[in-house]
């Protein structure tokens, strides 16, 4: 009984609560979507990002998403799936890398 009691004070010096300020933004679920830009130099460029309220797409959103051209973004489709018989999942890593690699490169605005 007493260890659990300075068991809980324990707890509550060493993990203290978040600020209701800090927390808003610490626990947020949303999500910016977009080219993100030097936070150093700010400009008008940075507050074109589309906010996501979660990051659970409804089928209708991720087809919005796909489909957009807001802004000149363009999207790409990667295939992320690996055979159940695949023997070398580096291999397939890799080359979900290379598509992304070569989509990042290739759909710029």
């Amino acid at each position: 009984l007493i260890y659990d009691y300075f068991k809980q004070l324990f707890a509550q010096v060493t993990n203290p609560p978040i600020d209701p300020f800090r927390e808003k933004i610490v626990m947020s679920l949303e999500c910016p979507v977009g080219p993100e830009g030097n936070l150093l130099e700010p400009s008008a460029s940075l507050c074109h990002r589309l906010w996501l309220v979660n990051p659970i797409l409804s089928l209708g959103d991720l087809q919005t998403l796909k489909t957009t051209n807001y802004r000149g973004w363009k999207s790409a489709v990667i295939d992320i799936t690996c055979s159940s018989t695949a023997k070398d999942l580096g291999k397939e890593i890799d080359r979900i890398c290379r598509e992304a690699e070569v989509a990042a490169t290739t759909h710029q605005y």
